[in-house]
């Protein structure tokens, strides 16, 4: 009995070492998880779950919602059996060309696999499927085709090769868009009926206006500033003549009244000059308005160098503005025209 207590007691140490070592050479091999794709325990342990919880949903009714887990399950861990469950799930829902993309996926899985069952499943499923199957042609005639014209249904480019084919797609509305640089997009929402071909023609597409180069959308305040400048100088000169009526008539009247008694006619002399002083007042301040813009736009107009740009890519759809000012007699004084050619 002592012996064999002993015995034991040697034969530990080496066991110990013998699971030590055992051990050591475990760490540096891959884990099951990882040799299986990569995947950490907790994501297949979640597939697994939206899984089967998938697969209840369908045993009960719920089709949409079995359809969304199934879907979450097979984008964690894409499971040929999950997809073959997908597909049928997807059939169910009314997404045909879906689930006939998903089942011809499955179908040739199944081959590579050895497994029969689920081929003769899909088989059976496509060859079901096949007549039901809606689909979509885009017509996009030769005129209409410009350089790197992109269609696109429900946001999925289609290669050139793809227009004036018809392709399988889920019943329902759906949305095409064509674009193109320089072009306006165009788009439209077209219906697909169950098992029926559904046209969409792409007409012309409308091309956007040439942006205006750099100083062409203000090339009108260099010639509207000195036209402002111009006028304000008239209105000054304008307005100074009566102000100088106003002060010659109360220079008159000044000297023809005593005492502000005055006769009829040095009464009339000095409303005149009362209403020549307002005149040159209201011409001060017009013409300090017009001085102050026409200032404001010549200092804002494009430098030469943009409006030459500017005047060479507009050739042929060009503004301009030619101020002509003249000043006229008018009973009471002065009258102005401002005039332009556009």
């Amino acid at each position: 009995m002592m012996r064999s207590m002993i015995a034991s007691k040697r034969a530990l140490p080496l066991a110990l070492l013998c699971i030590v070592a055992c051990g050591a050479c475990f760490a540096f091999l891959p884990s099951e998880a990882h040799a299986a794709g990569d995947k950490p325990l907790s994501a297949t342990a979640m597939a697994e779950a939206l899984f089967k919880e998938g697969k209840r949903l369908l045993k009960e009714g719920k089709v949409a919602e079995a359809c969304r887990k199934l879907e979450g399950s097979y984008r964690i861990d894409p499971a040929p059996g999950t997809l073959l469950n997908l597909a049928l799930c997807h059939e169910e829902e009314g997404k045909t060309a879906t689930a006939w993309g998903e089942l011809t996926e499955s179908r040739e899985l199944a081959k590579k696999a050895k497994r029969a069952d689920r081929l003769k499943l899909a088989e059976d499923h496509i060859r079901a499927l096949e007549p039901k199957l809606s689909r979509f042609v885009v017509a996009v005639p030769k005129e209409a085709v410009v350089k790197d014209m992109v269609v696109e249904v429900d946001a999925v480019p289609l290669d050139p090769g793809a227009w004036g084919t018809a392709i399988p797609i889920d019943p329902g509305e759906h949305e095409a868009i064509a674009k193109a640089p320089k072009f306006k997009n165009w788009q439209t929402r077209f219906q697909v009926e169950v098992g029926k071909t559904a046209t969409v023609l792409v007409p012309a597409l409308v091309r956007k206006p040439d942006p205006l180069p750099p100083g062409a959308s203000s090339r009108w305040k260099k010639p509207v500033g000195f036209s402002m400048l111009g006028l304000s100088a008239v209105l000054f000169g304008v307005g100074g003549y009566f102000g100088v009526k106003a002060i010659s008539a109360g220079t008159d009247v000044a000297a023809n009244c005593d005492k502000m008694i005055c006769d009829v006619s040095s009464w009339q002399t000095l409303n005149d000059g009362r209403t020549a002083a307002t005149i040159s007042n209201i011409l001060f301040s017009v013409g300090a308005v017009s001085a102050g813009a026409g200032l404001f736009f010549v200092l804002t107009a494009p430098k030469p160098d943009d409006e030459a740009s500017a005047e060479a890519s507009l050739s042929g759809n060009t503004l301009w503005i030619r101020p002509s000012i003249s000043v006229g007699v008018l009973p009471f004084g002065a009258t102005i025209d401002v005039g332009g050619v556009f």
